[in-house]
């Protein structure tokens, strides 16, 4: 099992937002799985945050 650095990931993160257009079918299944994660996670963190300012906006 290899382990990433903290460095790693940040630049692995950096690549998964980066738009770029990449070849998951080969190399680390781990990887691919984090670096196809990373924009769902980022997607659904936004619509927490308009979820939250919508019922802000809503009780005023």
């Amino acid at each position: 099992m290899q382990s990433y650095s903290i460095k790693e990931v940040f630049h692995l993160f950096k690549q998964a937002v980066s738009g770029k257009e990449q070849d998951f079918t080969s190399g680390s299944i781990r990887r691919a799985v984090f670096m196809l994660s990373i924009p769902m996670i980022l997607e659904m963190v936004m619509e927490s945050i308009f979820a939250i300012v919508d019922i802000f906006m809503f009780l005023r």
